[in-house]
């Protein structure tokens, strides 16, 4: 049963890959940078718990500022990084459409990302997380 269960999965992962496109690609290996620097998986992290999750735009802008001032953009391109740098000024005057952006771009970069609830490094994240008050990991 478990040797027939390992090939179906390797099947399904053969197949998946044969219909990836460019643009999947080219997202899966951007999120695998960013989840490989130890400083960009702390930086995505914090943009989840820290800026999605803020309701009050001005708020989650103020705190979206300080996480790209603070570094951690190392596994970004020269474009993101520039991007990120603009959008973080630009917050200032329009908090409301930059947060709307930077929300949009992390649902865009991790969609269809699925992580194994086996992982002890997620398990103890999300206890932690849990234990801060955050039960909902749905959308804010």
């Amino acid at each position: 049963m478990t040797a027939a269960a390992e090939a179906l999965a390797e099947q399904l992962l053969r197949e998946a890959g044969s219909t990836e496109t460019t643009a999947e690609r080219r997202r899966r290996e951007r999120l695998g940078r960013m989840l490989a620097d130890p400083r960009g998986r702390r930086f995505v992290l914090a943009l989840t718990d820290q800026v999605v999750r803020i309701r009050d735009p001005r708020r989650a802008a103020r705190r979206y500022r300080d996480l790209v001032a603070g570094g951690g953009l190392a596994f970004a391109g020269p474009l993101d990084r520039t991007l990120a740098t603009l959008g973080a000024g630009a917050s200032l005057l329009a908090p409301r459409p930059v947060v709307a952006l930077v929300v949009r771009r992390l649902r865009s970069e991790t969609r269809g990302v699925v992580l194994p609830a086996e992982d002890p490094a997620l398990a103890r994240h999300l206890a932690s997380r849990r234990e801060d008050g955050f039960a909902d990991w749905g959308p804010a």
